[in-house]
């Protein structure tokens, strides 16, 4: 089968990297910062590029010296964590769920370098960050060289050609308030583990401005598929700080569908209704394994280090029932052989969430109260703490690959003719996951239970 292009995308430079304009999967995380009772400095208005950046004199450490036990550490953590988070949020019978769980350990775990004392335990425990850091009052410095590692590793991926162009972009900006301090070892931890340093804004002078800089920002890193990841309202006065993280990935299938397989098929929701999604069809050399009722088929993208794995229980089973247990005894038994697989092709948008409750609920119960709440290194202050943690995500799968786009906020306030070996037939609610495969990075996870919404 000749190789297809998936559409016109002419590139442009960003930095070091050349990306395509169209994005496949971008996720943004912004931490807003606010000081409750803290004065206000005045500035020029935000509403324009900052002229001052508060910055280490540190460069970024590109070649971080951790451990394979702390890498490998840092990868079960973030994987409990997806599964803990997309296990909190339940399963909707009516409703498709998609996270972006990369962006939320990213964010939060730039915001535990700042992080003290039973904050810092509560996060900790929360992210599965005890792995890597089990004296977590005192000690914190095995967790952002990990994610500089695991950040440099994600930016290394690379595959496809001009045709089917492959990227995985990260980047970190750090923006505070005109006139207020932060400690100098979160200033060296962001510039030497993050790349970024702290520019200066007017949160308290021009607050809608400052927030029409940082969407600016997160926009242009996402190709303008994130154009409001803060929302009106979401920056005023009292903002001190926003940390953004933003993640670009462009990838198409390494065995594309041929879009004149796609038909019309149908799909059994879990109340027993069904619906007719375009059904795409493929027999390939996939990996594969099944068990206890459950079938993984996995579909690498150009370059084969990342992939989707699409998880489908037994009919009419919540996609809720993959737990990290069940897809890790799955990842474990794949084998490749030729799979014939008929899977819808789907566009979800699981609109903006507050997971504040929710990570409050898992354990971190002290980083959202204004009492407890100990972030004494970021600022000098001992008033910082979250107030919202939001997050939305898209996914758009087709014959050819994967758009995708999720923002967070944390907010801290005041082959045809060859007989297959396995069929997956995708016709009722799946769970999916986009990974990169060689760190098992989950990069976004959701469950699809009606391919039409």
């Amino acid at each position: 089968m000749p190789i297809q292009t998936r559409r016109s995308r002419p590139t442009r430079a960003r930095g070091n990297c050349r990306l395509p304009e169209t994005a496949a999967v971008m996720a943004s995380t912004a931490l807003f910062a606010a000081l409750a009772g803290v004065g206000c400095s005045g500035g020029a208005s935000a509403s324009r590029a900052s002229t001052s950046v508060e910055k280490s004199a540190l460069a970024r450490n590109t070649a971080p010296n951790v451990p394979s036990a702390e890498q490998s550490a840092l990868e079960a953590a973030n994987e409990s964590f997806a599964f803990q988070v997309y296990g909190a949020l339940g399963a909707s019978p009516s409703a498709n769920l998609v996270l972006s769980p990369y962006s939320l350990s990213s964010a939060l775990g730039m915001t535990y370098a700042g992080a003290r004392t039973a904050t810092a335990d509560q996060m900790a425990q929360t992210l599965d960050f005890i792995q890597l850091d089990p004296s977590t009052a005192t000690s914190q410095a095995e967790v952002p060289p990990a994610f500089d590692w695991l950040d440099l590793q994600l930016a290394s991926r690379a595959g496809g050609d001009a045709a089917m162009p492959f990227a995985l972009h990260v980047a970190n900006s750090v923006w505070g308030q005109t006139g207020d301090s932060f400690q100098e070892p979160f200033l060296d931890t962001l510039a030497t583990d993050y790349g970024a340093g702290i520019e200066l804004a007017n949160f308290s002078g021009d607050p809608d401005g400052s927030r029409q800089t940082i969407n600016a920002w997160a926009s242009d890193e996402t190709d303008g598929k994130i154009a409001e990841l803060i929302p009106a309202g979401g920056i005023d006065m009292s903002t001190r700080m926003v940390l953004v993280n933003a993640v670009y990935f462009d990838a198409q299938w390494n065995s594309t569908f041929s879009p004149g397989e796609t038909s019309p098929g149908t799909f059994t929701r879990l109340d027993g209704t069904t619906v007719q999604p375009s059904m795409m069809q493929q027999a390939s050399a996939f990996a594969y394994a099944s068990s206890a009722g459950f079938q993984l088929v996995e579909m690498s993208y150009q370059g084969q280090e990342v992939a989707m794995d699409i998880v489908l229980p037994a009919a009419g089973t919540s996609p809720a029932t993959v737990t990290a247990a069940v897809f890790n005894s799955l990842v474990g038994a794949l084998q490749t052989q030729v799979v014939a697989v008929t899977m819808p092709k789907f566009q979800t948008d699981g609109g903006s969430i507050d997971v504040a409750g929710t990570l409050s609920q898992l354990g971190m119960s002290d980083a959202f109260n204004s009492s407890t709440a100990d972030f004494s290194g970021i600022s000098p202050s001992d008033m910082l703490y979250i107030g919202h943690v939001f997050h939305q995500a898209f996914v758009d799968v087709d014959e050819e690959g994967t758009v995708a786009a999720a923002a967070t906020a944390v907010g801290f306030e005041d082959a045809a003719a060859i007989l297959p070996n396995a069929t997956v037939t995708v016709d009722h609610p799946f769970f999916f996951v986009i990974r990169d495969v060689p760190t098992n990075t989950i990069l976004f996870l959701g469950e699809i239970v009606d391919p039409t919404a």
